[in-house]
């Protein structure tokens, strides 16, 4: 695998922050989150981001409530 496409699992270390920089979850101190790409198990944004990226690539991108948990009540 060159580049991480639908159907495959990718391991990922992570950072969720908020936009005051706040950090909400990570996956430091645990193991990596497992994806299987494709399979729907993840906030779409989330897996739309890991769509094309390489081993060891590191990414930085915001998501919208839309992408992610939807808008705030």
């Amino acid at each position: 695998m060159e580049q991480v496409e639908n159907g495959v699992f990718v391991s990922v270390e992570y950072t969720g922050t908020l936009s005051n920089g706040e950090v909400f979850d990570t996956s430091r101190d645990r193991q990596p989150l497992e994806v299987h790409m494709g399979a729907g198990r993840m906030i779409p944004g989330f897996e739309k981001a890991l769509l094309g990226m390489t081993l060891n690539e590191k990414k930085t991108f915001t998501l919208e409530a839309e992408e992610a948990y939807g808008s705030r009540d």
